[in-house]
């Protein structure tokens, strides 16, 4: 898994931040993401994530509306240097801890332009979907 994450990151760094086929109906989007843990997961892990990246397929039905779907992953690890843990019968445990948190989206998202042959091109974006995330602690 984690052999996969490190792939996925050296192309979306060969890939530009956003790269959008502008002539077709139908267009592929790749991002590159960094995220800081939030809320309850910076218990578990405090680091700052590079492990995250995004993709989007979209239909334009015009030059103003389009529908797709998107889907990414963000990976969060972090290893605590080892420590002394009491146990369930008294005694203790010396153990290295590392933590591993991994959020994948899967959404339907839809986009709207605003002003779509300025310079600047405002824009809204709704996106409703699940979130798989996975936890585990070594």
């Amino acid at each position: 898994m984690k052999n996969i994450q490190y792939l996925l990151l050296a192309m979306a760094l060969l890939v530009s931040a956003a790269s959008i086929a502008q002539d077709n109906r139908l267009t592929l989007g790749l991002n590159y993401s960094v995220a800081v843990p939030q809320g309850d997961s910076k218990d578990l892990v405090s680091k700052t994530s590079y492990l995250g990246f995004s993709a989007e397929l979209m239909y334009h039905f015009n030059n103003q509306f389009s529908l797709g779907l998107e889907s990414g992953s963000q990976a969060f690890y972090q290893k605590y240097p080892r420590q002394l843990y009491k146990t369930t019968d008294g005694g203790d445990l010396s153990a290295v801890v590392s933590n591993n948190i991994e959020t994948v989206p899967i959404m339907l998202k839809g986009h709207y332009s605003l002003l779509p042959e300025s310079a600047v091109q405002p824009f809204v974006s709704l996106a409703a979907g699940g979130n798989i995330i996975t936890y585990n602690q070594y």
